[in-house]
């Protein structure tokens, strides 16, 4: 926004040049980009910020440079003119524009106030050297006595205004309302927009005459045939106004100014402002009376009301401020201040301040007023602790250092991808507007990660790989962290000894390296089946409650590209991390003998070895030390869809050597349990 200093200086008196002043704004803000040179002196291009509407205006520039300057300054006659609203003396009972005109709002939303004067019997011509100077200087070109005084008032006051030829509205209505669905309008610059629902328009009594906020149309706007005109200042949503402009592609002056909010009292300011120059510049004063439609019975006169204290503020700005500094700062702005006590002061917020809507807000006008340079500086001061892992990454961090000593390499993926087989089933989330497909949905597994990692080494000559990552996924909304591996081919490289005979990597690899890292951190839990589309059906398991791990299916391998066999694992951190022991205590070496005891059973396939496990442990007792399948057959004298399994049972007493016959019972028990299951002795 461009100003120049004499047009500030006509509101306020102080002593400073251009050079000062733009410092001072500057340091209040409102950054001065350039200072001109024109006709009329120097000019200020200020950059004001979204949230600081109410500075695009002479009037909001003055108070801000009053608000810094305190007593240095001095409000001239126009300040107080302008406070009082600029009345032109309407008396009550004389309202003869209410009788050529008439305004209905039918959305109060986004259109809380709409006020209306009228100029009859004047011509267009020219406007005075004085006015046009001022414009030029603020980056504006003249146009016309009428339009000149709409663009001047505007950036004097910040209000927009909008003049309308009477003549021409049908019924001398002026209807604001939302637009209707295949409805266009051709605006002053030529160009024909449809516009939809729910963008706001300014009709009459058949038509749209202009965009709410934003353009005017052709066939309402002043001429140089106009002798009667109907000007418009309103109040519009700011919401409502960007959305609007932005979506026709149409940015104005106007529409810079309400997007940012408009101050809803200085709508009728503006106005009377407006009427004063218009009977300076065309010799015609406005009809008596005006029109002021409000949404509702009446609005509000202020804006947000809220306590701040003043030992919080000197706490945020790192310096010692009183209550009487805060109440003299705050009240430069035009703020009403209420005090409570020593320390709390109740404030409340004129409508011209949106941006002031929390205590924080508050505390930063009064650094901003006082100056941020001259807050002193101080380096911070506090107690320095050391630093160390929460328990949570120490965990992790215990987990991955098991992995890493049997063998597997981290790796770290992005957590934003495409879907995927290897996902589970259910809702997935991701951006709004994702920038590729391949960065859609935030992944809700570690799996399709790992096998890219698995699928770049492999294809660079490093088939035989052991991978795993520890990252969060998301299952639907709620964040968790998981713990992935994934397996394939060998698992050494062949060697001078085994040739190109080395073992592959199988289901029970995998089963290894998990049951290891789970004694390791304290694990205990049950294994059992699964069945998931993502793993094979006859080559996976679960550990209940903690996660999947086995063979990929092969739909799910060959929708990757990934070696047949491929094994992979998923299991969550949060549960691993609940369950882990946070304290081991130390169990002396045994004192005693262990007996050893072989059992040889023929029994369905059908029946889970986790199954039969677990009955053994349970029938063995407190004797039970280990036990161990260290032989599977299938053939020759076994049924059909039967095996024989050798278990070895390892016993020991903690008070004595147990005796062949204590064990040779226990062992007979356990046969019991097994036949209890469909078990054959062999």
């Amino acid at each position: 926004m461009q100003v120049t200093l004499e047009w500030l200086k006509e509101y306020i008196e102080f002593d400073l040049d251009a050079e000062k002043t733009a410092h001072l704004l500057t340091m209040a803000g409102l950054e001065v980009e350039a200072i001109k040179d024109s006709e009329l002196g120097p000019v200020l291009d200020v950059k004001v910020t979204p949230n600081r509407g109410d500075c695009l205006s002479i009037v909001g520039l003055a108070w801000e440079i009053m608000a810094k300057l305190g007593d240095q300054c001095t409000p001239t006659e126009l300040w107080a003119e302008f406070r009082s609203g600029w009345s032109l003396g309407d008396k009550r009972g004389e309202n003869e524009a209410a009788k050529l005109a008439s305004v209905t709002i039918e959305d109060e939303n986004l259109c809380p106030r709409y006020a209306a004067r009228l100029v009859r019997g004047f011509s267009i011509g020219a406007s005075s050297e004085r006015l046009q100077k001022r414009l030029i200087a603020c980056g504006m070109r003249p146009i016309s006595n009428i339009v000149d005084v709409t663009n001047y008032v505007m950036i004097e006051t910040g209000q927009p205004l909008h003049a309308f030829d009477h003549d021409k509205l049908a019924e001398g209505r002026i209807v604001v309302r939302q637009a209707s669905p295949g409805e266009k309008i051709t605006v002053i610059d030529g160009t024909e927009c449809e516009v939809l629902p729910p963008m706001l328009m300014i009709c009459d009594a058949k038509r749209p005459i202009a965009i709410a906020g934003v353009m005017g149309g052709a066939d309402s706007e002043v001429s140089g045939k106009t002798t009667n005109m109907l000007l418009e200042s309103a109040h519009f949503s700011p919401t409502g106004v960007r959305k609007t402009s932005k979506a026709l592609g149409i940015r104005t002056e106007a529409s810079y100014r309400f997007e940012r909010s408009v101050d809803r009292d200085v709508v009728m300011t503006a106005l009377n402002r407006a009427g004063m120059l218009i009977e300076r510049e065309t010799g015609v004063a406005p009809v008596r009376g005006f029109i002021d439609c409000w949404a509702g019975d009446d609005l509000p006169s202020g804006g947000a009301q809220f306590e701040v204290s003043v030992k919080r503020a000197s706490a945020l700005l790192g310096m010692e401020v009183d209550i009487e500094t805060c109440i003299d700062y705050l009240s430069r702005l035009g703020l009403s201040l209420r005090p409570i006590n020593d320390d709390r002061i109740v404030v409340g917020v004129p409508v011209r301040r949106p941006d002031l809507v929390r205590e924080e807000d508050i505390i930063e006008e009064i650094g901003r007023i006082h100056g941020y340079e001259h807050i002193p500086d101080e380096l911070p001061m506090g107690r320095t602790l050391l630093g160390k892992e929460t328990p949570t990454t120490a965990f992790e961090t215990a987990v991955r250092r098991e992995l890493i000593g049997m063998g597997l390499t981290e790796v770290v993926n992005h957590s934003l991808r495409a879907p995927s087989s290897l996902d589970p089933a259910g809702e997935t989330i991701g951006p709004r507007n994702p920038m590729s497909p391949e960065l859609s949905i935030l992944r809700p597994s570690l799996l399709l990660g790992l096998a890219a990692s698995l699928l770049h080494n492999a294809r660079r000559g490093n088939p035989d790989l052991a991978l795993f990552e520890i990252g969060r996924v998301f299952e639907g909304m709620k964040e968790v962290k998981h713990l992935g591996i994934m397996l394939c081919g060998r698992r050494v490289s062949p060697n001078w000894q085994a040739g190109e005979k080395t073992p592959p990597h199988d289901f029970f690899t995998l089963k290894g390296f998990l049951e290891t890292l789970l004694d390791r951190i304290g694990v205990t839990t049950e294994m059992g089946p699964v069945e998931s589309p993502r793993f094979h059906p006859g080559r996976s398991a679960c550990f209940v409650d903690l996660g999947i791990f086995g063979a990929l299916s092969p739909d799910a391998t060959n929708a990757q590209d990934l070696p047949a066999g491929t094994l992979a694992a998923e299991l969550s951190m949060d549960a691993l991390f609940e369950r882990a022991k946070r304290e081991y205590s130390y169990t002396p070496p045994p004192r005693f003998p262990a007996v050893r005891r072989d059992l040889a059973f023929e029994i369905a396939k059908s029946v889970v070895y986790a199954t039969i496990e677990k009955a053994v442990r349970s029938s063995a007792g407190e004797a039970l030390e280990d036990v161990r399948l260290f032989d599977v057959y299938e053939g020759k004298g076994i049924g059909e869809g039967n095996h024989s399994l050798a278990i070895a049972l390892t016993l020991r007493k903690p008070d004595g050597t147990m005796t062949d016959e204590e064990a040779n019972a226990i062992r007979e028990q356990v046969f019991g349990t097994v036949e209890g299951l469909g078990a054959r002795r062999r």
